[in-house]
This record gives structure tokens, C-alpha cells and sequence, in this order.
């Protein structure tokens, strides 16, 4: 499949690749299919881009590769709404608002990260109920420095 988005360009999507988020995301409830692409080769950050609205991108990130403490336990119904199995690869990601020009204007919401099975390419963005962990946490003045690429 092949999409245009202003930012990316033409892309070419294959359809293996294409991640069903059965809710959407709040505020999003009609873009259910999205496919994760680089930003760049080796980078913490990806685009999560939507095939079915291809001017919807958000940029996410691997919280566990930016905040090393973070932690975000799921329970089974957030294992069976992605079709868990056992030996299943996950993908944990956390949409990012990048606020400037300046990595420290960068947050990450840890709050309601999103939950992907790379087998079953079915994902579900679900609420912590650990509240230590907000929607607009800034980013780590290590990662900042160059350590969050």
C-alpha cells in the first residue's frame, strides 16, 4: 500500500506491517490502522503513522529506552485485547509532544502508553493506574544531552 503524507512523503506501506489499534486513540476514534516507521536509522523515536488518516502522524518512543526506572505493569485484559500468547513480542510506546526546538521541550505521556503484539499486529493504548507517571513527563536531562536519540 502506498500513502502520501506532507511530512514523510510517499510511502510505501506493506501490509504485514500494518498495526490495528481496534479503539483508535482518544480524540482519534476513526484512525485504527497505523504502521511504525523510523524517523531515522537507529533512532529511540518513530512515527506512528495512520493509513487510514495519512496526514496523522504522532512521533512515539520506547519509554524503557528513555526513562530506565519506568515501568508500566499490564493485566490480563490489556494482554487479551492485543491477543497475547505466550513468547508474543510486544512493542511498549509512548506518544511524545515535541513543544520546540529544544529536546527539553520534549514530554512523553508514560501516563497511557500504547501497547502493541508484533505477532498479532494488533495494539491498545490503555491508562496506568500507577499515578506516578503523568502525560506530560519531561524528558530526562541525560536523554537530553544525546543520551534519547
Amino acid at each position: 500500500m502506498r500513502i502520501e503524507n506532507s511530512k514523510l512523503g510517499d510511502v510505501e506501506i506493506p501490509d504485514a506491517k500494518i498495526i490495528t489499534l481496534a479503539e483508535g486513540l482518544p480524540g482519534f476514534s476513526d484512525a485504527r490502522r497505523c504502521v511504525l516507521l523510523d524517523t531515522r536509522p537507529g533512532a529511540d523515536f518513530k512515527w506512528l503513522l495512520f493509513v487510514d488518516q495519512p496526514e496523522l502522524a504522532f512521533v512515539v518512543a520506547d519509554p524503557f529506552a528513555i526513562f530506565p526506572d519506568y515501568e508500566a505493569p499490564m493485566g490480563d485484559r490489556e494482554l487479551e485485547a492485543v491477543g497475547f500468547a505466550e513468547g508474543d513480542e510486544m512493542a511498549l510506546l509512548s506518544v511524545v509532544t515535541v513543544r520546540g526546538k529544544h529536546k527539553e521541550d520534549t514530554t512523553f505521556n508514560l501516563r497511557a502508553p500504547i501497547v502493541v503484539n508484533m505477532r498479532t499486529c494488533s495494539g491498545k493504548q490503555f491508562v496506568l493506574k500507577d499515578d506516578r507517571w503523568g502525560v506530560r513527563e519531561p524528558m530526562p536531562p541525560v536523554a537530553a544531552a544525546g543520551g534519547g536519540k
